[in-house]
């Protein structure tokens, strides 16, 4: 898990996200980001909807994952960055190498890693 200070968290920086940030989709999620106010820190966030999944332990499983293949990434990850990721259906099925391989394919697509 990500440590606090490197979560988004607040409302209003979520909408700022939605709001003026850009977009990067791909089967099983979606990636938003923006440049944030606080140059040497990266903040990220995970959703899932219950729509997805209607289970909750399904829910964290599948986001505790995605927060562990992004903490594997946090070393390449540009600062200064907003990210969230929205996941969908197809997210709770993907396994280790595919779900590395789509982040990273993504987060290079984005140019969120150097």
């Amino acid at each position: 898990m990500l440590k606090q200070p490197n979560r988004l968290r607040r409302q209003k920086d979520f909408a700022r996200v939605f709001k003026h940030g850009d977009t990067v989709h791909m089967p099983a999620f979606t990636v938003k980001y923006h440049a944030n106010h606080h140059p040497s820190r990266t903040r990220v966030a995970v959703v899932i909807s219950s729509k997805v999944a209607k289970r909750a332990v399904i829910r964290n499983r599948t986001r505790r994952r995605f927060y562990g293949q992004v903490q594997l990434l946090w070393p390449r990850i540009r600062p200064g960055m907003d990210v969230v990721i929205l996941l969908r259906r197809q997210a709770t099925d993907l396994r280790g190498a595919q779900l590395a391989e789509q982040l990273r394919s993504c987060f290079h697509k984005a140019g969120i890693l150097h």
